[in-house]
């Protein structure tokens, strides 16, 4: 049975809904890695308050606004279910090992840039790189596994609406088959003749006309 697709509103309401929970979760794992970093310098290093490593935690988990739309690509693409689920489940791990090396070369590729801008021209970035990808690794699994569990209870969601959706249509259409069905057994020239047929057996045989009648309220 074909399901019309949602309006074009619905999907656009659903897209701002999900950008935004996006910008707002990354937002959130950015502030907390911007603080995680910060306590983790003030422990090593007794210098100044490095206040801007929480402005560089958010800007680090901003960059999955750019990797979201390939990540919801591939959930929807190969979704983890049977009978294929480990195939797109590797296809999977490929893609989060390919985005996270993507992120963090990019991470690296700014700081190293605002180092350069400041003046800060003794940088190793082969260290840098090493760090950011020991700090990346487990926050980029934890938001590429979050996207693609968001698709599939989405999926599974709009799923079940539609069947519980085709499943009113066929009891609706059943209902009117039934009322179709008894609409063509009340005609009216049935019930005339069945009529005039118990009041001629009134005059003859009154339990034959009473079987009749029996057999008309069944």
């Amino acid at each position: 049975m074909y399901t019309p697709a949602p309006p074009p509103s619905i999907w656009r309401r659903r897209s701002l809904a999900l950008w935004a929970a996006i910008a707002a979760g990354t937002t959130i794992l950015g502030l907390v890695t911007g603080l995680r970093y910060l306590i983790w310098t003030v422990l090593q290093d007794s210098g100044p308050f490095p206040i801007w490593e929480i402005v560089w935690g958010v800007i680090g988990q901003w960059q999955w606004i750019l990797f979201a739309p390939i990540v919801l690509h591939l959930a929807r693409r190969f979704p983890v279910d049977r009978p294929n689920w480990p195939r797109h489940l590797a296809i999977h791990f490929l893609g989060w090992i390919v985005i996270t090396m993507l992120d963090v070369s990019l991470f690296t590729a700014l700081k190293t840039l605002a180092a350069t801008l400041v003046g800060n021209e003794g940088l190793d970035v082969r260290e840098l790189f090493g760090i950011i990808l020991y700090h990346t690794v487990p926050l980029d699994l934890l938001i590429y596994s979050g996207i693609v569990a968001a698709v599939h209870a989405i999926d599974y969601r709009r799923q079940y609406q539609e069947r519980a959706l085709m499943t009113s249509q066929l009891e609706m259409q059943l209902a009117r088959a039934r009322y179709q069905a008894l609409e063509m057994q009340l005609q009216p020239h049935f019930l005339f003749n069945t009529l005039n047929t118990i009041s001629a057996l009134m005059d003859e045989d009154v339990q034959a006309s009473r079987r009749v009648l029996t057999l008309l309220s069944d």
